[in-house]
């Protein structure tokens, strides 16, 4: 409703009356998503070093980098990546 709302026009406090109107209207809260909240679940951290990690790729400035944490120790590797492409395996 925000959003087609947001499309068309605009008014002052536009966010907080829509959701006003919402939170009031029967057919809304009826009709709306009932999905419970996921706990967060912790993970442990590894028995002992790089028993547990974890790598993410990243950019900067064009280039492109593996960081590879180490959860047991909190030690963290950064590699410059020259070619990602699997031909350069």
């Amino acid at each position: 409703m925000l959003r087609r709302a947001r499309d068309l026009m605009y008014w002052p406090a536009m966010t907080q009356d829509i959701k006003q109107i919402a939170d009031n209207c029967e057919a809304c809260q009826r009709m709306k998503p009932q999905n419970q909240k996921e706990t967060l679940k912790q993970h442990d951290d590894g028995q002992q070093c790089w028993t547990k990690i974890g790598t993410d790729l990243f950019e900067i400035s064009g280039r492109q980098y593996l960081v590879t944490v180490d959860y047991f120790s909190n030690f963290i590797e950064v590699d410059y990546l020259p070619k990602t492409t699997a031909d350069d395996c």
